[in-house]
């Protein structure tokens, strides 16, 4: 009886962590792919590509960013790419790198329909990035800062569409 217990309580326990894991693997597998799309920075007009793909042995999702703000006729490049990783707690871990020459801790957890990655280090330079899945194929990415008071100030927004 206490085999018949402990493979039961072992195969429940099993099915649960599979399931965590399937439902944090399906908000990533939802943003693979090429996004593209318009939006603002700083004010300014932009214009987005987005591209979200699994990586060295499946270990790792991958998203490389370019930005072309419009700045008074002129355009300026901004790029981006972190690696995420799955935790067993059921939220991601990773790093970002971008061409400003900074790199920054990320740490991500999804509600289903919006992941949200915080990057850099609280009381130094700490921000934001929410991917809000508008529909199946259509996200909104939202970057902010967090101000010295705790608020967060939005300082990029764009609405993409999957190709």
């Amino acid at each position: 009886m206490k085999k018949i217990l402990f493979i039961i309580t072992t195969t429940i326990l099993f099915s649960i962590g599979s399931f965590s894991q399937n439902v944090n693997t399906n908000i990533l597998s939802k943003l693979e792919g090429i996004w593209v799309g318009k939006g603002t920075a700083m004010s300014a007009a932009s214009n987005v590509t987005m591209e979200w793909g699994k990586t060295l042995g499946n270990k790792f999702h991958k998203i490389t960013y370019k930005m072309l703000i419009s700045f008074n006729g002129s355009e300026q490049s901004f790029e981006g790419m972190g690696l995420y990783k799955f935790m067993k707690d059921g939220t991601y871990e990773g790093t970002w790198f971008d061409s400003g020459g900074e790199m920054h801790a990320i740490k991500s957890n999804h509600d289903g329909k919006i992941l949200t990655s915080f990057w850099g280090k609280p009381g130094e330079k700490y921000g934001k990035t929410e991917y809000e899945f508008i529909d199946e194929s259509t996200i909104e990415v939202r970057d902010a800062t967090q101000n010295k008071d705790g608020g967060w100030r939005t300082f990029a927004t764009s609405r993409l569409s999957k190709k």
